[in-house]
């Protein structure tokens, strides 16, 4: 995901005037994603503004949830971003959840979720015997509380808040190539499956 791909000037045909124009928040979230993901497509992950990647790795949060519970968060390419992904929850106000996923991060040593995949696969296939069963109590019980309506997410009105208070971080000058990221990079591949 390092390299650029393209330049920033062919990467999107929709301009961000255009997209803050709209006014509805289910409509402006969903053509901002839509942005976002021709833009990670065009040019890669590392060169997309800090909003544009809180918006991929929450669409691969909730997408993950959804599909594999925190197991499969933890276990799967989004246990990459696992941190970055609690700091965009907290940024965007949705508490709840990310104190669950505060949750699942304090469960492996030092509240450390390894970035590599391998490493942190190694370390979820080795439990055993209590430790191993307090894992699986633990995603079962996050992976419920998840889906409650006092936590559930609804991802495209906190986004839209968040994006029309902090429009800076979208912006491809605020996403200069070569730049420290705000957070660190994220390891979600583009192969994913998680659309916008």
């Amino acid at each position: 995901m390092a390299k650029r791909r393209k330049s920033a000037s062919a990467d999107s045909s929709v301009s961000l005037d255009g997209i803050f124009a709209i006014a509805e928040p289910v409509a402006f979230a969903q053509a901002l994603s839509e942005r976002v993901y021709q833009r990670w497509h065009n040019i890669g992950f590392d060169a997309l503004a800090p909003g544009e990647k809180l918006i991929i790795r929450l669409n691969a949060f909730v997408g993950e949830i959804n599909t594999n519970g925190f197991d499969g968060l933890l276990f799967n390419c989004t246990g990459d971003c696992v941190h970055e992904i609690y700091d965009d929850l907290l940024l965007l106000g949705a508490r709840r959840a990310a104190g669950l996923v505060k949750e699942a991060i304090d469960f492996f040593p030092k509240a450390r979720v390894p970035k590599d995949e391998s490493t942190r696969r190694e370390f979820l296939l080795s439990l055993a015997g209590n430790k191993k069963s307090e894992y699986e109590a633990l995603v079962s019980r996050l992976s419920e509380a998840i889906d409650q309506p006092e936590t559930a997410l609804d991802l495209s009105s906190l986004v839209s808040r968040y994006a029309r208070r902090t429009r800076f971080d979208f912006e491809e000058s605020h996403a200069e190539p070569g730049a420290t990221p705000r957070t660190n990079q994220s390891g979600l591949s583009k192969s994913h499956g998680i659309e916008g």
